[in-house]
């Protein structure tokens, strides 16, 4: 009972310096300088409504009406008196409406029903929190107590607001029938006025009468909820008083954790203070407040409990049922052989992943419950790990589960101090113990050289030695006396170590779970999946192992009670302003924009990873079109981003219009040649008069277009050499396009025979020659032309068609070829230019000059 918890205490001397003895810690409970005015207002509210029963609407004066404020009569109005009996119906009809809102609401229900546990609950929250504060006790102990104030806060404010919402209806309701009221006392002091029948008078009197009984259970429903909030008031400011002085508490040790602050272990004063009464309370203590906290949250969320424990029976049975059908989906792949050992544990695998969600499902009491929910995690992950692990670890994850649970029970014992570093001691001695012997030389050039070198056994490796030197610090100073770093730095280690075995085995089960999915419908019908399956299932590993990273990190950092100071200083970091005159522009504007344009960059290239596998091949898109759309797309993400990103820096209208107008001075100036041909590579990219892939002539360049970029593009020339080619060349300038509409070239081979040959055979020659050719079309078919009489040959000229325009100068080595074969087996010579010299000797006496 609160009553019991007020003591009585003498009045202080003020004359005097002597310290009076203080209250108990529950007599703040029942603040007297709140009670009072409560009990006062709710005396006033309801004595109102009873003194205004006792004068008759049937016996009130005019006058009485007429003393009425100036205001209030020019606030009201008066019904009609024709109206009167319709209006009078409805005016009753508000009132029953304003009563059945009137009454009990779930959120009192809940509030009456609560408080009294509420107050029961901080009751023995004040006697724990009082003791833990006077045994100098650890830093996380009283991280555990304000844990535990920070989920009752949550609780009082909920009910709170409920109430305080409940009241603004009350309010609401109370206002309607004020108004009634007021609008019927002024009408009827104009029927008495006008001097009407009785029976208006009559209809008149009752509506006020309704509205008067009304006003009374209305203040009645007022005064209750304001006693329940006075009540819930009461508690929360209990807890913020105790929060305060936990938080003065946690201060004092975290200035105290290099101060020796116990006994040294050879000290006689080590051995003082066993009591074994002290442990037995301290675990029923325990029992009760676990028991406690769990039938609460049972009643408040019955609903997600059920609905989690049936999602966790069927995961069970879908596992267990599938079991036999994952084996020999998978039995035909060795590399999904650790995947295949994992699923042999099927409920073992399926309670990891249900209790790893529910760490994040109920969170609200898993921070509080951390024995039972960390058992309830680490056990199955040791048990899958066990069937995907190399053997040599699996030692580690036996003693790292051992050595969870013995921290466990020295945190319940952390307030009996002599047992609670004893068991302490003997914990990081085995530590110390374990690391030590499987770090040394011999054990570790005993494991096999494939298991040692895996990436993860090296990192094995760098956590055992951070293990053994961490457990070493804690040993040491445990036994000298600096108890309070001792329990820091080992509370983070064993937070480190569950974190790594639970976060490890989730990672290893998620994998296993993607790598399965994706061999399996729906997702295998997909290009996408069946082309890069061994990519996207190295990209979701790298995702997993990041945020395993990230999630044991913080877990430390925050064993480590510098979460909240790291939290602080990267507010006031992001805070900070960049020395840029005339712009204010903070590090979190900057970092904001960056990772704005960086999402933008990342969907874009997503989209076109999508685009290709899946959209452009299945469909019947013209060659170059699905580059263009993935790019101009690409524009698109690009800008939008720019644009957010511009806004994440904060920059208002103004200055908008002023960079604007600033970039558009630069346009006019220094970039035109820029935007020039950035505009160009927008109609090169939607007119598509050159592709990639395209072979094009440019002037004395000739190649391949590789690339269509912002800027410029590519051509790669047979030589192998890439040009940059600026994308407003390609549009000004004469472009010499072969593939733009079809990748068909024809071949042209001048070819001359001798004087004499006939020229009819030597057109089926060389006819037959280009047919035979593979890669030569069929239509249109080759033919042979004879073009003209040379000085030494007859010329004739091979045109044939290649669909193939890459390898048409091979094609055309082969024509070729065979032509000088066919023409040999018609007996057709090929010649070659010759010229025939007449030489004739002149008679004697002939001059040069007589040549001339």
């Amino acid at each position: 009972m609160l009553s019991s918890w007020t003591e009585k205490q003498p009045a202080p001397n003020r004359s005097s310096r002597q310290v009076t003895q203080p209250p108990g810690p529950f007599s703040r409970l029942l603040p007297r300088r709140s009670v009072w005015p409560t009990a006062i207002i709710s005396i006033l509210l309801l004595a109102a409504p009873a003194a205004a029963q006792l004068t008759s609407p049937l016996k009130q004066e005019p006058a009485a009406e007429a003393s009425e404020s100036e205001s209030r009569r020019k606030e009201a109005k008066t019904v009609p008196m024709a109206d009167i009996g319709v209006e009078s119906e409805r005016a009753k009809r508000r009132i029953k409406e304003s009563l059945l809102g009137l009454q009990p609401s779930p959120e009192e229900a809940e509030a009456i029903t609560l408080i009294p546990q509420l107050r029961d609950r901080v009751e023995r929250q004040l006697e724990r929190s009082s003791v833990t504060r006077e045994t100098s006790a650890s830093v996380l102990s009283l991280d555990r107590l304000q844990t535990e104030w920070t989920e009752l806060d949550g609780q009082l404010k909920a009910i709170q607001q409920g109430l305080r919402d409940r009241g603004e209806k009350i309010e609401q309701h109370v206002e309607t029938i004020r108004k009634i009221r007021t609008l019927w006392t002024h009408t009827r002091t104009d029927a008495i006025q006008l001097e009407v029948d009785s029976d208006v008078i009559r209809q008149i009197d009752e509506v006020l009468e309704a509205a008067a009984s009304a006003t009374t259970e209305a203040n009645e429903r007022q005064a209750k909820v304001l006693s329940l909030q006075s009540d819930v008031a009461s508690l929360t400011e209990v807890t913020t008083e105790d929060e305060v002085a936990i938080a003065e508490a946690r201060n004092r040790a975290m200035g105290e954790v290099l101060q020796r602050d116990s006994p040294p272990i050879w000290s006689g004063g080590f051995w003082q203070g066993i009591d074994g009464d002290t442990i037995g309370a301290k675990l029923r203590h325990q029992e009760t407040r676990d028991t406690e906290m769990l039938t609460q949250y049972w009643a408040k969320n019955k609903q997600t409990v059920v609905v989690y424990l049936i999602l966790t029976g069927v995961l069970i049975l879908t596992l267990v049922g599938a079991r036999k059908r994952i084996d020999t989906l998978l039995s035909s792949d060795p590399s999904m052989a650790s995947v295949r050992a994992m699923f042999d544990r099927p409920i073992a695998l399926s309670l990891l992943i249900s209790f790893f969600c529910s760490l994040w499902i109920f969170r609200e009491v898993a921070i509080t419950l951390e024995p039972i929910f960390g058992a309830a995690t680490l056990i199955p992950a040791v048990l899958v790990l066990r069937q995907v692990v190399d053997r040599p670890i699996f030692p580690l994850l036996s003693v790292g589960m051992s050595v969870f649970f013995i921290h466990q029970i020295h945190e319940l014992l952390v307030q009996t101090d002599v047992l609670a570093r004893l068991i302490f001691l003997g914990q990081m001695s085995i530590m110390v113990v374990f690391t030590g012997l499987t770090l040394r030389p011999a054990r570790m050039a005993a494991i096999p050289l494939a298991v040692a070198s895996s990436p993860t056994f090296r990192i094995i490796g760098r956590g055992l030695q951070l293990v053994f030197i961490v457990s070493v610090i804690c040993l040491i100073a445990e036994m000298i006396g600096f108890r309070a770093l001792a329990a820091l730095l080992g509370s983070a280690l064993m937070m480190g170590i569950f974190f790594a075995i639970v976060l490890y085995g989730a990672v290893r089960v998620f994998d296993g779970l993607i790598a399965f999915l994706l061999r399996i419908r729906p997702l295998n019908t997909l290009a996408l999946v069946r082309r890069n399956r061994e990519l996207l299932r190295r990209r979701a590993h790298a995702t997993l192992i990041f945020f395993a990273w990230l999630g044991l990190i913080r877990a430390m950092i925050r064993r480590l009670e510098v979460w909240d100071d790291l939290v602080i200083w990267w507010q006031r970091t992001l805070q900070a302003e960049l020395p840029f005159p005339e712009v204010t522009l903070t590090v979190g504007n900057l970092i904001s924009a960056l990772v704005v344009f960086t999402i933008a960059l990342l969907a874009s290239r997503f989209l076109q990873f999508i685009l290709a596998e899946e959209v452009f091949d299945r469909s019947e898109i013209e060659r170059g079109r699905p580059y263009a759309i993935s790019t101009l797309l690409h524009y698109v993400f690009l800008i939008v981003g720019f644009v957010l990103a511009v806004a994440a820096l904060g920059f208002d209208a103004n200055r908008a219009t002023l960079l604007t107008g600033a970039f558009g001075v630069g346009i006019g100036f220094g970039l035109q040649t820029i935007v020039n041909n950035f505009i160009s590579g927008i109609i090169l990219l939607t007119e598509r008069p050159v592709q990639v892939g395209d072979t094009v002539v440019l002037g004395e360049v000739s190649g391949e277009v590789q690339r269509i970029g912002i800027r410029s593009s590519t051509v790669r020339t047979w030589q192998g050499a890439e040009v940059i080619v600026p994308n407003a060349n390609l549009i000004s300038e004469e472009v010499t396009n072969w593939t733009k509409s079809d990748r068909r070239r024809r071949l042209e081979i001048p070819v001359g025979v001798a004087y004499g040959s006939n020229p009819k055979t030597v057109i089926a020659a060389l006819t037959r020659a280009a047919i035979e050719i593979d890669g030569v079309l069929e239509s249109p078919e080759p033919y042979v032309i004879f073009k003209d009489f040379g000085d030494s040959s007859l010329d004739f000229e091979v045109r044939a068609w290649t669909s193939d325009f890459d390898r048409f100068v091979r094609i055309r080595s082969k024509i070729c070829l065979a032509i000088i074969d066919h023409l040999a087996e018609a007996g057709v010579e090929i010649p070659f230019p010759q010229r025939d010299l007449h030489l004739r000797d002149f008679p004697p006496g002939f001059s040069n000059s007589n040549q001339d």
